[in-house]
């Protein structure tokens, strides 16, 4: 048997090392519980209309046929959904500190979280359900079988250390930043990545410029729907949103 790891290190495509302290299984099972609970309210919410439509003398086959079919859309989309729109996060991995991201520390892909979620059918047969507790306990990252097959962990949100340079546009506000969007779905975690390569951009060379655009800020930029503007290098629009997220959580 494998020592399970209580951390794993991830080193960012930009150089930057992340140390995410994995989830153990107590906590994920507090988030399970709460993810649950909004489930079974959102159930008897749909039971208490489909009650009324009964009322209301729409046939029973109907209702049924509607019920089988949309009952396990409704479990799988919310976790599908919810972590493939939120950065790896359900509400009760929200509310418990976890975040769901790829084994290389990068954030969950929609196809991932699909996968994933799908195999998460495992976790309501009981027997299944023992097997997946087992593989949490066994393999190095606490990985249940959905995990393993997509190739994700279950991790603390990491809380990053603030002790870096200051961004190359401090104050005021970045004459492109009506470009970038409201950053909703920007973490703490890609702020640290796209500040450090705004503070080191000038001392690159060509050829490592053009090589860090593609890898980190074209990824970022296709994530959260920032488009390129004509005429404008894809650096201005990177400091534009450095001094925008960083305003927006005080750390500037």
């Amino acid at each position: 048997m494998l020592p399970v790891k209580e951390h794993v290190e991830v080193l960012t495509p930009d150089g930057v090392i992340i140390n995410y302290r994995l989830a153990s299984f107590s906590t994920r099972l507090g988030a399970a519980f709460i993810d649950l609970g909004i489930l079974v309210v959102i159930v008897i919410v749909i039971s208490t209309v489909m009650s009324f439509l009964s009322v209301m003398q729409v046939p029973d086959w109907l209702m049924g046929v509607g019920f089988t079919i949309g009952l396990p859309i409704l479990v799988f989309g919310y976790y599908i959904f919810s972590e493939g729109l939120w950065s790896g996060r359900t509400i009760g991995k929200r509310m418990v500190g976890l975040q769901t991201i790829m084994v290389d520390g990068t954030q969950l892909t929609f196809p991932a979280a699909t996968l994933r979620n799908l195999l998460r059918v495992a976790d309501f047969i009981p027997v299944a359900f023992l097997g997946a507790l087992i593989t949490m306990n066994v393999t190095r990252h606490a990985q249940r079988i959905g995990d393993l097959i997509a190739g994700t962990l279950v991790v603390h949100e990491p809380k990053l250390s603030m002790n870096f340079s200051p961004a190359p546009h401090r104050f005021g506000i970045h004459p492109l930043e009506e470009y970038v969007g409201s950053l909703k779905r920007m973490t703490l975690r890609d702020y640290v990545v796209m500040k450090r390569l705004a503070d080191r951009f000038p001392s690159l060379t060509r050829e490592a410029q053009d090589h860090q655009i593609n890898d980190i800020w074209e990824p970022f930029a296709a994530r959260n729907h920032i488009k390129p503007v004509p005429g404008v290098h894809p650096m201005f629009l990177l400091e534009a949103v450095v001094m925008r997220y960083g305003r927006q959580q005080d750390l500037l």
